[in-house]
């Protein structure tokens, strides 16, 4: 493959570098890609919180090895949601549990964010709460019980431990920050094919359908680990938590609205991170993405390639943890090290059907440009990787799905959302870089 020009190399690199960000810094895509001044940035960072100081844990960016052929740019950020209680209002405490509901301060969320230039694709990696590591200094525990015990730094050093990659930049959000910064933005739009209730974690989505979650209601989406239905609860929970991150970055990167002092302001306050993860440092790159993304014509969150650490749930001593595969999850950690195509390692979630996050959807249409953009729109809202709309072959009379085998469950996926369409199973090469294509023809926009 030739090497792109230097313009294009640049442009790529700020399109996965904000990508990946994004999908990690919900906090920043919001102030970021809206179109903000770099005076409101750098006001902005006047009012951020105290960063957390790191005592070499965190590896300085740079180049891999020059003498290497597969040199290149690569920055991982370590991602953590924490989950204590004491910035909550009593009446938030009593529906999702007080501080003397946990023990300690654990991180809820642990998310690796590896942009990497011998990419095409920024790469989002989820690590199971339960997740069985070895803790430096500590031993075995649930990869959650790191914060509680060495806080951030500790943090940091299991990750690296256990993947062998640098960690160049932390950033760490609290449950009240992430309230905010979704009612911010308006909440956000995600698209269910089954009723979703879960008491201990306060949600209540008791129709199938669209919703608009806001604060608490989102909060509970992306926590929520007993849902009726869910087979292995650690991975279902990370498979919603993939498809609000593609419906978040979705709905941030389509929208070109232009914030205010007050919000930007509000937005920095919500995220605390290492000293040198700056907002103006990702101004330009947003204002790249949005170039790109409209040259491009697709959606900008396309970008982001969303993994699991290959596991399977395990009972030892009585205590529920997510086992490693061991040979799989080395692979996937082994590719992102040396920039290898990641394949399918770590994209399938044992138990769990797939999530839109992970599947990427095409549509052909017959000239019904009203249709086609209901149904671009309401894929985006349903947390799919929507590749573009393209005129259909004229060989296809009937609204229909086609995949290839292999991908029977990405398809039925997509046919929960539009069941009148017909079920057709094509050569994987008639898809290009598709998991399923919408075929759409006058009806194609009414809704399941």
């Amino acid at each position: 493959m030739s090497k792109p020009t230097p313009r294009i190399r640049r442009g790529s690199r700020a399109l996965r570098r904000l990508s990946l960000t994004l999908a990690g810094l919900l906090s920043l895509a919001v102030a970021t890609t809206a179109g903000g001044s770099v005076v409101m940035l750098r006001y902005a960072e006047s009012v951020r919180p105290e960063p957390f100081e790191f005592k070499g844990e965190l590896d300085p960016e740079g180049p891999r090895d020059p003498q290497s052929d597969l040199a290149g740019d690569v920055t991982n950020f370590l991602v953590v949601g924490s989950d204590s209680r004491a910035v909550l209002s009593e009446a938030q405490q009593a529906t999702i549990g007080g501080e003397e509901a946990v023990e300690g301060k654990r991180s809820d969320t642990v998310i690796l964010v590896h942009l990497d230039d011998r990419r095409d694709t920024a790469v989002v990696v989820h690590f199971p709460r339960d997740l069985l590591v070895d803790i430096p200094g500590y031993g075995q525990d649930r990869i959650n019980a790191a914060y509680d015990v060495g806080g951030p730094r500790l943090v940091v050093r299991t990750v690296k431990q256990l993947t062998e990659l640098p960690i160049h930049h932390y950033v760490e959000i609290n449950f009240l920050g992430f309230q905010k910064v979704v009612d911010l933005i308006g909440g956000v739009r995600i698209c269910i094919t089954r009723p979703m209730v879960d008491e201990v974690a306060g949600l209540r989505l008791t129709r199938k359908g669209c919703h608009t979650l806001r604060g608490h209601r989102a909060l509970a989406f992306v926590r929520a680990r007993h849902v009726e239905g869910d087979v292995i609860p650690d991975f279902a929970r990370i498979s919603r938590q993939q498809q609000f991150m593609r419906a978040l970055l979705n709905k941030v990167l389509s929208v070109g609205t232009l914030l205010n002092r007050a919000l930007v302001q509000e937005v920095a306050r919500q995220v605390r991170t290492d000293k040198g993860l700056r907002l103006l440092d990702m101004y330009y790159l947003a204002e790249t993405l949005k170039s790109l993304a409209q040259e491009k014509g697709t959606a900008a969150a396309g970008g982001v390639d969303f993994r699991v650490v290959p596991g399977l749930p395990q009972t030892i001593d009585g205590t529920s943890y997510v086992v490693a595969s061991e040979a799989d999850a080395a692979e996937l950690f082994e590719r992102l090290r040396t920039g290898r195509p990641l394949k399918r390692f770590g994209k399938a979630v044992a138990g769990t059907s797939p999530t839109p996050a992970t599947v990427r959807v095409g549509i052909y249409h017959t000239g019904e440009a009203e249709v086609a953009g209901a149904v671009h729109r309401r894929l985006l809202q349903a947390g799919f990787t929507v590749l573009g709309v393209e005129p259909a072959p004229r060989v296809f009379k009937r609204r229909v799905i086609l995949y290839p085998a292999g991908r029977e469950a990405q398809a039925q996926l997509v046919a929960d959302y539009y069941p009148d369409f017909e079920l057709r199973e094509v050569p994987k090469s008639k898809l290009g870089g598709a998991d399923v294509i919408l075929v759409v023809r006058e009806r194609g926009g009414s809704s399941p």
